[in-house]
């Protein structure tokens, strides 16, 4: 009876890592999901953003961004596909399938091209959006009084620096 053949070292580190990120976009899909629902169920008590208020930046974007709620939607839906392909890929790999090696380098390129969108997203419609949020919300909340510093500078710079995180990590 022949031996079953060891799985390699990388074989199980990259199996490994595809099932805890698998897991990771599902929670992160479940949770981000029931928060958009949550918040865009909220009743708008209109006027400026009261200190407190967890759901006034999901509502502000949602009246600023056409089509944000659906698009958020859409992108943590996907997110929440790819989870189950990485877990399925994930356990094949453990079981030394080589139509889960195929799927898991196809997954990891359809996940870095749906990475590269969704952060563009982020830059060319949310981030603005979410600058000029902070910028409108903040001066009320501090009496009509602007910041001591540039603000927007410091997010949009913070946004960056989170973005390029972003695509450093989907490139791994």
């Amino acid at each position: 009876m022949p031996a079953k053949p060891k799985r390699p070292g990388q074989v199980i580190f990259v199996a490994v890592v595809l099932i805890i990120l698998g897991c990771w976009s599902l929670l992160g899909g479940v949770c981000g999901g029931g928060f958009t629902a949550f918040a865009a169920m909220q009743p708008d008590p209109g006027g400026p953003a009261q200190p407190g208020d967890p759901f006034a930046a999901q509502r502000f974007l949602a009246k600023e961004i056409p089509g944000y709620t659906a698009t958020i939607f859409v992108l943590l839906f996907f997110n929440m596909l790819f989870g189950i392909g990485e877990l399925i890929a994930g356990i094949g790999l453990l079981r030394m399938s080589s139509a889960a090696r195929t799927l898991a380098i196809v997954l990891t390129v359809l996940k870095l091209f749906f990475s590269m969108a969704s952060n563009a997203y982020n830059l060319v419609y949310v981030l603005p959006a979410n600058d000029k949020f902070i910028r409108e919300h903040l001066i009320v909340a501090q009496g009509g009084q602007p910041p001591p510093f540039d603000l927007g500078a410091v997010t949009q710079a913070s946004a960056m620096i989170g973005v390029g995180c972003g695509i450093a990590r989907s490139e791994e």
